[in-house]
């Protein structure tokens, strides 16, 4: 996983995107714009224990975290409004960084880094979505 640390990348295609949102509750007009926005990620390695998650889209979110610690948070979708509070998790398993936020709602993210690319898949009840990003950037 180490090679994908500082990677910067940017989506360019979804599938059932719009599912997913209507899924979490998003209102139309979020569900719009949020189909419209290229999103940007990376994943950083802070220190021997920490890891952030940086992504871009109407706004920045940086998620500070440690492998296999399970954390209660708010989560940032659909903005102050509509966050869902889930115990969240982060581990690794080869070249996939798996997401577990659990709660009234349950979501699964599981990000598969590859050379040239990064797949999403995010799970929620019966609903999956995929994106797919290209890197631009390496440090």
């Amino acid at each position: 996983m180490e090679k994908y640390f500082y990677k910067k990348y940017k989506s360019y295609r979804h599938e059932n995107l719009d599912e997913l949102l209507q899924e979490m509750n998003l209102p139309g007009w979020l569900r719009w714009i949020s189909k419209k926005l290229n999103i940007t990620t990376q994943l950083v390695k802070k220190d021997k224990d920490y890891y952030q998650l940086r992504t871009t889209a109407l706004y920045t979110t940086t998620r500070e975290f440690k492998l296999d610690v399970e954390e209660e948070i708010l989560t940032a979708d659909g903005g102050k409004q509509r966050r869902r509070k889930v115990k969240n998790s982060f581990h690794i398993e080869g070249n996939k960084l798996i997401e577990k936020q659990i709660g009234e709602k349950s979501l699964i993210i599981v990000r598969e880094y590859f050379d040239d690319e990064l797949i999403v898949t995010a799970t929620m009840g019966s609903t999956v979505c995929r994106s797919w990003f290209k890197p631009v950037q390496t440090k």
